[in-house]
C-alpha cells in the first residue's frame, strides 16, 4: 500500500499549535496530548454504590467448538494479519484442527473472568481526514 501511495501514513514531521515534533516517540506524545484533550472528561468516575450491578458475568457466555469453528471458516484470507501475526488463510486452512484447543482456551478464560492483556491490544492508524498532514488536528 505504502508503495503504492508513494507516501508514508504519518508525517516526517508534525505540529500542533507551537509544539513541533520529527521523532517516532514526539509523534506519539503529541497525538496522545491532542486526543487526551479531546477526549478528556472533567467529570469525576462514579463510586460503586452508584452503579447497578451488572445484568451478566463473564461465566453466562456459552461459547460451543460449532461457534469457534465457524468463527475460523468465516475469516476472510484478503484481510492483514492481526496483532499476532498469523495470517486469516493459516488460521482458515487449520479450522479443524485449531477450533477444540481454542474453545477450550476461551472457556477457561471466561470461566476465570480473565482476559488475557494481549487480547486487548490494539494497532491504531490515523486516518487524516483533509487539510494539512503535518496538524494533529487534521
Amino acid at each position: 500500500m505504502k508503495s503504492t501511495l508513494k507516501e508514508k501514513s504519518v508525517p516526517d514531521f508534525v505540529s500542533s499549535g507551537d509544539s513541533s515534533v520529527s521523532s517516532d516517540l514526539g509523534k506519539a506524545t503529541l497525538f496522545n496530548q491532542f486526543f487526551h484533550s479531546v477526549f478528556s472528561d472533567s467529570l469525576p468516575p462514579p463510586t460503586t454504590s452508584t452503579l447497578s450491578p451488572p445484568a451478566y458475568t463473564l461465566p453466562d457466555f456459552e461459547i460451543t467448538v460449532g461457534d469457534v469453528f465457524k468463527g475460523l471458516s468465516s475469516l476472510n484470507i484478503r484481510k492483514a494479519s492481526g496483532i499476532d501475526n498469523i495470517p486469516s488463510i493459516v488460521l482458515k486452512s487449520c479450522a479443524t484442527a485449531l477450533c477444540e484447543p481454542l474453545h477450550h482456551l476461551f472457556v477457561q478464560c471466561l470461566s476465570q473472568a480473565y482476559i488475557p492483556q494481549e487480547w486487548k491490544i490494539h494497532r491504531i492508524t490515523p486516518i487524516f481526514k483533509s487539510g494539512d498532514r503535518t496538524l494533529v488536528k487534521n
